[in-house]
């Protein structure tokens, strides 16, 4: 290893102290002699110096960082180039620890603080992303935090640049396996959706307090992370939120196409959630990072107060579905809260009384059936009798008996509707009188309490909350739902534009979720409406292709599709316990994982294409077999080793 700088100068840098290292480097705090401020050098094991492929992702990670300026991204000073005798990078200098270091020191506690950490780290990534960097090696180890509050991204070490070729790998994971993609364990060609797999399984890590990919050895690791055998973020953490949830498992998709397409996508979604628990960002992350444990105890009561509210606003605009998850977090935040049970208890009280009033309806409808039935019974008896006895004398009469006269029931609201729609109280829907005036006044019978009515109609929805107090008048409740006559204004058309596609194989076309071609291939247009969609292209023999676009005035260059051939698996039996095999340009150990799963081989294009197999012995290079084998995309070949 590169040791002993301490004392020495590299160029115009005084090295002062080793900070840290690593498998590739060691981090020393310098001072820049000439515009005297302190700064970290990055320096490149002497070791790995002579190594072409270290060399070149050591300049790789200098021309990354070079390219990128984000509040929330490690800023580089300058680099020594690559035929320098000792390798280094500078950079600035952030006094602190790494984030992993901070969550095993103080565990990050409501899960929303866990929001509030991922979102810089998302920023940065859209930033790199839209620059054509891939980070490839997310994790806590690789985020700075700093004693003033601040937060960056670092360690593009093994980052890719979109424009350059993929790396090729003999045979070795580069990254860090617990947060690494399905599609990158696989040997698979990962693009920014791997790193936004990375973010998800860092979110979870923090807002469940571990990984979401754990087992005893690395193989049973990879063939997890392979399958994305993981459990779910609300069950290994009830206090989690629903809707946060939703977010971490559409990160830790395990195709691509269901992640979020753009870590910009996910940004939005995770500054969305703050905003409506009501935590400030840009104010309250320098609080978290300085004193987690303050803030979290903290942001509870604040959030106990905010998800009361939401669950409400929920209830009012008929969201059950969002009010029962807000106050189920209420209840993680706060279990004996009085209010939230009372209106869990008041909601479950309503359904039982729709319930029991079904039933009754049923009883009475079966009563009156009968009542009906004996009440003609009885009067062709009377009638019977009358005629027999038509001339007999009269016998003095009966008192006839008071009609009974039912009682009326207690209606104690009032309400004065206007125009034609549905009245709910309380969320359940009330019988309504036939109105042929557009204006009409119905009254009902409710309960003391606080109440909230509703009356939808086709276009306008009128809501008011009141009230009502045992033996307290109430006014009438006045509702207006008419719409007037509307101006007659000309119907604005959906503008829309034609855009132009070729695509090399057949493809099922998507737009937004829908099929609006099937089975096409080469040149073909479509009318796309103006705004934002996302295009969809499938076959059964390629990786799906999804790609954002917005359709406007400007002029839309023709859509050229070329899908990416799914990969075929070579299934090899009888090999020794230290072969290892060449296919395609690809050397793969024949370990545990590649022997269950196949070995991946890469195709070029979408039809049979037939390759050279050559199994070795790893150390002694001794070859074992060779044969040239025809692959199909996504099919699978198995190659049989017979030994003496």
């Amino acid at each position: 290893m590169t040791a002993g700088l301490e004392g020495s100068r590299l160029g115009k840098y005084e090295v002062l102290e080793e900070l840290g290292q690593g498998g590739m480097s060691v981090v020393y705090r310098a001072i820049d002699t000439q515009l005297k401020r302190d700064v970290a050098i990055k320096v490149m094991h002497g070791f790995l110096a002579e190594q072409q492929d270290a060399s070149e992702r050591f300049h790789r990670e200098a021309v990354a960082v070079a390219r990128l300026q984000h509040p929330h991204i490690i800023r580089i000073f300058d680099y020594s180039g690559e035929d320098a005798e000792i390798s280094f990078i500078v950079t600035e200098l952030v006094r602190g620890e790494a984030l992993a270091d901070l969550l095993k020191r103080t565990p990050v506690h409501p899960p929303e603080s866990a929001v509030l950490l991922t979102l810089p780290v998302a920023q940065a990534l859209a930033h790199a992303h839209e620059n054509g960097v891939i980070h490839r090696d997310l994790k806590p180890e690789n985020i700075l935090v700093g004693s003033d509050g601040s937060l960056k991204l670092t360690d593009f070490g093994i980052a890719r640049m979109l424009d350059s070729h993929t790396m090729t790998m003999t045979g070795t994971l580069l990254g860090s396996p617990a947060y690494m993609a399905p599609e990158y364990v696989e040997g698979y060609a990962t693009d920014e959706r791997a790193d936004i797999f990375s973010l998800g399984a860092m979110l979870y890590q923090i807002a469940v307090g571990k990984l979401p990919f754990e087992a005893p050895t690395p193989h049973a690791l990879l063939k997890r992370i392979a399958t994305c055998d993981y459990v779910p973020p609300e069950q290994a953490n009830p206090q989690i939120h629903a809707a946060l949830a939703r977010i971490i498992n559409r990160c830790l998709e395990r195709l691509p196409e269901k992640r979020y397409a753009t870590a910009a996508l996910l940004v939005a979604d995770l500054d969305s959630f703050l905003e409506r628990v009501g935590i400030d960002a840009d104010a309250e992350l320098r609080h978290l990072l300085v004193d987690p444990k303050g803030f979290g105890e903290g942001l509870c009561g604040a959030l106990t107060t905010r998800y009361l509210d939401n669950g409400k606003l929920a209830l009012v605009r008929n969201d059950m579905q969002s009010a029962i998850e807000d106050f189920d977090r209420v209840l993680g935040l706060d279990p004996d809260n009085r209010e939230v049970r009372r209106i869990l208890d008041r909601l479950a009280r309503r359904r039982q009384t729709r319930r029991v009033l079904r039933d009754v309806g049923i009883v009475v409808m079966g009563v009156l059936l009968v009542t009906v039935a004996a009440a003609k019974v009885v009067e062709a008896v009377n009638n019977a009798r009358a005629r027999s006895t038509a001339n007999a004398v009269p016998a003095l009469a009966a008192p006839t008996p008071p009609p009974i006269v039912p009682q009326p029931r207690d209606l104690n609201v009032g309400f004065v509707l206007t125009g034609t729609g549905d009245l709910f109280v309380d969320d359940a829907k009330e019988p309504m009188k036939e109105n042929a005036t557009g204006r009409f006044v119905q009254k009902l019978e409710i309960e003391p309490g606080p109440h909230t009515v509703r009356f939808v109609g086709a276009k306008r929805t009128a809501l008011h909350h009141f009230v009502v107090n045992e033996g307290v008048p109430i006014d009438p409740i006045v509702l207006d739902v008419s719409v007037p006559e509307p101006r007659i204004d000309p119907t604005p058309k959906v503008k829309t534009k034609k855009l132009q596609f070729n695509t090399i194989q057949w493809a099922n076309i998507y737009v937004d979720d829908r099929l609006v071609k099937e089975n096409a291939m080469g040149k073909f247009s479509l009318e796309v409406p103006y705004g934002r969609h996302t295009l969809q292209f499938t076959n059964d023999f390629s990786r799906t292709r999804s790609d954002d676009i917005t359709v406007g005035d400007a002029p839309v260059q023709p859509i050229i599709v070329d899908l990416e051939p799914l990969p075929a698996r070579l299934f090899i039996l009888g090999a020794p316990d230290d072969a290892v095999v060449e296919v395609a340009g690809k050397v793969a150990p024949l370990n545990q994982y590649n022997r269950d799963q196949g070995v991946e081989v890469p195709l070029s294009e979408s039809g049979a294409r037939k390759h050279e197999v050559v199994i070795r012995h790893n150390v002694t290079r001794e070859e074992i077999l060779r044969q040239t084998v025809e692959f199909r995309p996504g099919k699978q070949q198995r190659i049989e080793v017979k030994t003496p």
